[in-house]
Formats: C-alpha cells, structure tokens, sequence
C-alpha cells in the first residue's frame, strides 16, 4: 500500500496499538506479521525524524492466497555425482510453467513460507542430496507484480540421456535405410522430425537430439556409410579334381566375407574339398551381400555298376548338360580309347563294339571349351 508519495527520508513502522506508535515502542515485524482477524486496525507511523512524524489507522483486509496444490514436473539431473546428489536448472521447471502460465513472472523457493513472503528465492538451481527426505520446489505465479497464487513442484528427475554415437551401413542393394537411435522419450532431428525413426537413402551423418525429459538432452550423430563395391569380381573354379576349390579373386582390398551354399562366412577367399554340382557362391561386405553367382563344380562318379538295375547303369561327368563343348574321352588300362563323349550324349554303357567290358579300373580325360582339361580314373563293377 502507498503512505507517502515519496518515501525517500522516511521511516515507516507499524505497532498494535495508538499508544505503542505514540511511544515508537514495540513495532511490528516488517515481514511475515499475521493479523489477528479480517479488518484488524493497526497504527502506522511515518517520521523523518523524532521531532516531525504522523500516526494513521490501517485496517487490514486479508484476502488468502490461492494455493494451486502439488504438479509434477520433469527435471534433469545435472550432476557430476548423479549417484549422490540431483542438481535441477530451474529454466527446466520454468519453461514447463510457462506453457500453464504464459507471460506469467515466476519464481522459485525452498519452503512454502517463503514463497508466501517472498524470501530467499531460488536462484538458476536448486540441489538435492540422498539424505533430503522430500524433493519439492515451491513456485510464485504473479502477473504485473500482483501475486496470483503458489504451488508446490514435485520433481520427477530423470538422469541425462546416456548415448553414443552409431555407424550405421547401407547396402549397395538397399534404396534407404532407417535410422533409429534408441528407446528415449522425445526426439527432434535435425530436419525437424520428432519422431523415433527417420528412413534416408544417402550416405552422410544424421543428428538427433534425444530427450528423457524438457531440457534433458543429448545429441547423437548417426553417420551411415556406404558399403563399397569391388570394380571386379571373378570366380575361378578347378573342379574333375579329387579336391575342388572355389577361388573369389577380388583385386580391391575390403572388409569382403565369402560364403558357399549358404554356410557360414570366412575371412578366406578359397573354399577347397568342395562337391561336384551346382554351387553358390556369394560375397559379403560388413552384413552386406555384394555378389552372387551360381555356379557349376565338375566330377565325375569314381563307379559305376552296368547290370540293368536302373542304379548307375552308365558313366558320364556329374551336371553333364552344364558343360557345352565339354569332351569326354574313356580309356582301358592299356591307353586305348573305348569311347568318345559329348556333354549332351548318353552315358558311357560299359562296353565297346557291343561287348560288354570286364570289371576293371577305366581312365577318362576331359577337354573343356576353356581350355581345361582334366584326367582321373573310375571303376567299373559287375554284380
């Protein structure tokens, strides 16, 4: 209330009674002085000195304040020692207050007494340790000076988001790729999304900022990167041999994994005492597949038994067909040719000029359209 016009080189106290202000005696208290009942009158007296003063009646009309109970709000814990103490930035508490109270003048307290008297207020923190009993700031809403009401904040304090960043690989194959940095409980990426996930589709790095509460952040920069592809890959096979191998040359050097027929990957770019058939080969790049090829091993079956069983009743290369061009030529023990094959011909029946040849070793040479030629030997067995 207003007792002067200009309080400069005045003295004001306030007593219970005409008499105390006539004898200046036993002044009130100038903070935190309760009436004793709606419309009590108290006495001021306003001096400049002990010679000129004045004395006036005030009646005190009390009107309580408003108590706007308990909010929970989320704070985060700016602590080194996180483990033994919570430090809150009060600008946590107040941009959330703000949202309630826009344009409000908002201020913080220990005790629910001194935001009533508005004492010892808090200042751009407040601490807690592990030995306070009750976590709670009291807070003072006013607008144009004028007190609207106070509450009390009961924090929910939440830990600064732990996080690193990610490498995250995007296949040669593979159009985009989703980016996902974690379980957190807001998220706001750099081109605006606030959603968990984002899908992209070029290489480069990608920033989130990700939230456990108003304030509580971290960034996390998720770089993808792009598998590389070799210029070149060849697959060389020698194969009609009693150890086929498969050999991937690749000139580029790379984090490059082969696999056959779907097995496990390894490190090694040659796979021996592999089977006659068709074969798959593949390449791998980190979990990437690069390449793939099918492919077919040659053989031929080490016997065979011609006695009309419909069991291995002929000799031929395994996978025949897959060899255009291929010539098979079957010789006895002494070098002398029993039978000329194409790929696309029937198997050799076990005899020459329609007499049926005896239970022997036969020797067989194969000439391929690449140039490859390959020799071995098989038996033949009567039953």
């Amino acid at each position: 209330m207003e007792l002067v016009g200009d309080p400069r080189g005045f003295t004001v106290n306030f007593f219970r009674t005409l008499a105390d202000a006539e004898n200046n005696e036993n002044a009130l208290p100038e903070i935190g002085y309760e009436n004793e009942f709606n419309g009590q009158v108290v006495y001021v007296r306003v001096f400049e000195n002990a010679l000129c003063f004045a004395i006036a009646e005030v009646t005190l009309i009390v009107e309580p304040m408003a108590y706007a109970g308990d909010i929970t709000l989320v704070a985060c814990n700016r602590s080194d020692n996180p483990d033994f103490e919570a430090i809150v930035d009060l600008v946590d508490f107040e941009a959330q207050l703000l949202e309630l109270y826009p344009g409000a003048d908002i201020s913080f307290y220990d005790t629910r007494d001194d935001a009533l008297l508005e004492l010892n207020p808090l200042i751009d923190q407040v601490q807690f340790t592990a030995f306070d009993t009750e976590l709670a700031v009291y807070y003072r809403i006013e607008y144009n000076n004028d007190c609207a009401f106070i509450g009390r904040i009961l924090p929910d304090i939440r830990p600064v988001p732990e996080a690193q960043d990610i490498s995250l690989e995007i296949c040669p194959d593979e159009d985009e790729v989703i980016l996902d940095p974690g379980d957190y409980a807001a998220y706001l990426w750099e081109n605006g999304e606030t959603t968990r996930t984002i899908v992209v589709s070029e290489p480069g790095p990608y920033v989130v900022d990700v939230f456990n509460g108003v304030g509580c952040n971290t960034t996390i920069t998720i770089n993808v990167v792009a598998i590389p592809v070799p210029s070149e890959i060849n697959v060389v096979v020698v194969d009609f041999q009693d150890s086929n191998t498969i050999t991937v040359e690749i000139t580029e050097e790379g984090p490059w994994q082969y696999q056959l027929d779907g097995g496990l990957l390894q490190s090694a770019n040659v796979f021996t005492n592999v089977l006659a058939g068709p074969r798959r080969v593949a390449v791998y790049a980190e979990d990437c597949l690069i390449y793939e090829e099918d492919i077919f091993v040659g053989g031929a079956p080490n016997y065979f038994t011609p006695n009309g069983d419909g069991f291995h009743d002929s000799w031929h290369i395994f996978n025949a067909l897959e060899f255009p061009g291929a010539n098979i030529k079957i010789y006895d023990r002494y070098g002398k040719i029993l039978r000329n094959l194409r790929h696309d011909q029937a198997g050799w029946d076990g005899t020459y000029r329609g007499n049926p040849m005896p239970s022997s070793d036969y020797w067989y040479m194969i000439e391929l359209p690449d140039g490859r030629n390959a020799r071995g030997h098989f038996s033949l067995i009567r039953r």
